[in-house]
């Protein structure tokens, strides 16, 4: 065999390694690394469900003997009706999956390791839209989630930490003239509870993905 022949076989295998990292890199699996349990979003002030009973806990600390909050409370409450703890749950699912993790949603698939996420939505306001069209921030809608990450023992969870997020959707420039209007309108019909709420999930799913899981 050529020196020739050596060189660019080892550039090959050189070659070979480098896209199999990167590949790793951009988010494909990696089956050392524990699997993301993520389970279904619950919503302050909505009944628990079977399938939200343990993210409820993590609603506790903000309903347990205290008075409605603000005049946005009734519009968290409705959050569990509308739809956007689903809406989360899977965009944080997704999230976390293209961070190179396994994703379940069922507590039952939990493992040694692995990582459970529970989740509370503590404040839903949609905002104003009329207002959002002033521009300066007015009418923001805000979407706020209390999280709580937990490690699968050999017989139990444990608390390894919670933090809170919050997304807030606003214009920050005021429309200039009939067009800037116009244009000022179309972005705040976008500035949505359901916008925020995948903006949230990419939040929760990078502090999950690099351990930042205290406030």
């Amino acid at each position: 065999m050529s020196k020739f022949t050596v060189v660019v076989a080892a550039l090959s295998m050189i070659a070979s390694g480098g896209f199999y990292s990167s590949a790793l890199a951009q988010g494909a699996p990696d089956a050392a690394m524990p699997g993301v349990v993520v389970l279904p979003i619950a919503a302050l002030g909505s009944p628990s469900t079977p399938s939200t009973a343990f993210s409820a806990q993590a609603c506790t600390p903000f309903s347990a003997g205290s008075e409605p909050r603000s005049a946005d409370d009734n519009a968290t409450n409705s959050a569990g009706q509308s739809g956007l703890p689903a809406q989360l749950t899977n965009a944080l699912s997704r999230e976390i999956r293209e961070g190179g993790r396994t994703v379940s949603n069922d507590l039952h698939d939990t493992s040694p390791g692995a990582l459970v996420i529970a989740g509370c939505i503590v404040r839903a306001d949609p905002g104003d839209p009329a207002k959002r069209l002033v521009g300066m921030g007015m009418g923001a809608s805000v979407l706020s989630v209390h999280v709580q990450v937990y490690r699968d023992g050999l017989s139990h969870l444990d608390l390894i930490g919670e933090f809170d997020t919050e997304v807030q959707g606003k214009n920050k420039l005021p429309p200039i003239g009939p067009v800037g209007l116009a244009v000022h309108g179309i972005r705040g019909r976008g500035l949505t509870l359901s916008a925020d709420a995948d903006k949230l999930a990419k939040l929760i799913a990078r502090r999950v993905l690099t351990g930042q899981f205290t406030s």
